[in-house]
Order: structure tokens, then sequence, then C-alpha cells
């Protein structure tokens, strides 16, 4: 992968519907943080925001919101300060398969957009689970101004964006993990891959 990549991982979200911490919820015999540490590329830079983890599996920085539980657009405005690439991988803890995104997103960024947001089944943008410019996400931020609570819809909105609809084998890539049973529902898919 020769493209000028890293990647930003949001774990520091409350996981209120989840019940625990869901980046250290078990995909098979692996935290959910850990799958996507281990599915990202080698070579490519990542920044964790969010509280620090006992270890990885691989080098990481850490970034955080403050104060923390501002939402996902502040902890982009926190870990952006630790990114020095052109272009930026954001992706939710609790979509532990966006990282097979990573070669499609890139292969569908054109010069001139902002981003790269594929869309769901049901025409959804995905926008944790994104490929971005960073200095447009920069530019961005701070014309939006104050960013804790704001929503991931108001920081896109100030982007040009290229909507991705994905082909139907990789839809299931965006499964968001927000309850027990889509634990389950991820565990029944890791094992048929």
């Amino acid at each position: 992968m020769n493209t000028d990549l890293s990647a930003m991982i949001l774990t520091g979200g409350a996981s209120s519907r989840f019940g625990s911490d869901k980046s250290q919820a078990l995909l098979g015999s692996h935290s959910l943080i850990e799958n996507l540490l281990a599915g990202l590329p080698p070579e490519i830079e990542i920044v964790l925001v969010g509280p620090h983890l006992p270890r990885t599996s691989r080098p990481v920085r850490y970034a955080r919101e403050n104060p923390s539980g501002g939402g996902p657009v502040a902890a982009i405005h926190a870990g952006l300060d630790l990114i020095h690439s052109e272009f930026v991988a954001i992706i939710a803890t609790d979509m532990p398969f966006a990282h097979r995104l990573l070669e499609v997103l890139i292969a569908n960024l054109p010069e001139t957009e902002d981003a790269t947001i594929p869309l769901d089944s049901e025409g959804v943008r995905q926008t944790l689970a994104s490929l971005y410019r960073a200095e447009s996400l920069r530019r961005a931020l701070a014309e939006l101004g104050e960013t804790h609570g704001q929503s991931m819809r108001n920081l896109t909105s100030l982007l040009s964006v290229r909507e991705l609809q994905l082909e139907p084998s990789l839809q299931r890539i965006l499964l968001d993990i927000d309850t027990p049973l889509d634990l389950e529902q991820a565990n029944t898919l890791s094992k048929e891959e």
C-alpha cells in the first residue's frame, strides 16, 4: 500500500447499550480492538483515541478528547494532533470488520474530494468506517468550532464527500456492534469466513 495513510480508531464511547467496554468484547478469541489492530496493514501508523489499554499487539499512539465523552467529532479533533499523513482512516472500535474496506476506500478516493464514505444497505453514510483527507478534516473542524457533542453529520456537511455504494458481499463489513446480540452476529459471521 503506497498511499500516505494512517488510521484513527475511536475507542472512547460510553457503550451504554452494550453494558460494558465494547473494545474489550471478544470476537473469536481476540478483543474487538485487537481484531482491528491485527487487520490493519502493518506499515500504517495507528492512533487510538480513548483510554490507554494495558497492552496492544502493535505500537499505537494515544489521544484523548478533553473533556472525555465528547463524542466522535471531539475524538477526531483530539486524534488529528497526532496524524501526519495525507489520508486518515477513521474507524470505530465497534465496527470490527471495517479495516477490510481500506483498499476499496483508497481505490475510490478521487483527487477532488475530501472523503470517501461507504453507504450501508439502507443508504446511510457510515462515517466511522471512512477515509478522509487529514487537512480537509482540520479545515472542517476549524469551521465547526466547538466539537464537544457535535454530530458526524454536522462535520461531514462541511466536506465534499464521495459516497460509495458497496457490493452486497461487502455490506456485512459495516456491522456495528451496539448490543450483545450484535456481537453474537459478528461471531457467527467471523466463523463463516
